[in-house]
C-alpha cells in the first residue's frame, strides 16, 4: 500500500506542475506541457498496473470499484483534453484552452482528493 500512496503523491506533484504550466505564457511551456503530460500518462499507467498486479492492495471491494471508475473518468478526460489541445495549439485560442484545462484539472484534483480520503487516510 505504501507504493500506492507514493504514486498518489507523485500524481499530486504532476498535477501541480500542470497547473503551474497553465499559468505561464513563455514559449517553453509547450515543451514542459508535453513532458508533464508524458509523466502523467506513465504514472497513471504505473498506478493502474500496481493495483492490477497486487490484487487486494485495495482491501475494500467497493473502494477498488470506485478507484477503477474514477481512474477511467480521469483517463477519458485526459484523452479528450489532449486530443482537443495538443501543445502546439494552445496559443490558437487561449481562452478555450484555459477553460478545458480547468475542467481537466478539476477532474484530476477530484481524483487526488478521493485518493487521499479513500486510500491514504485508511492506512493511518
Amino acid at each position: 500500500m505504501e507504493e500506492m500512496i507514493r504514486r498518489f503523491f507523485q500524481l499530486g506533484e504532476i498535477y501541480q506542475r500542470l497547473v503551474d504550466i497553465r499559468m505561464r505564457k513563455d514559449p517553453e511551456r509547450k515543451r514542459d506541457l508535453v513532458i508533464a503530460r508524458r509523466l502523467l500518462s506513465q504514472e497513471l499507467g504505473a498506478l493502474e498496473s500496481y493495483v492490477r498486479e497486487n490484487r487486494g492492495v485495495i482491501e475494500n471491494a467497493t473502494i477498488e470499484q470506485d478507484f477503477r471508475k474514477r481512474l477511467s473518468r480521469l483517463r477519458s478526460t485526459i484523452a479528450y483534453h489532449q486530443a482537443s489541445w495538443p501543445a502546439v495549439r494552445i496559443d490558437e485560442d487561449p481562452g478555450g484552452y484555459r477553460i478545458t484545462s480547468i475542467e481537466f484539472s478539476d477532474v484530476f484534483r477530484e481524483f487526488l482528493e478521493w485518493g487521499k480520503r479513500s486510500i491514504m487516510v485508511r492506512q493511518y
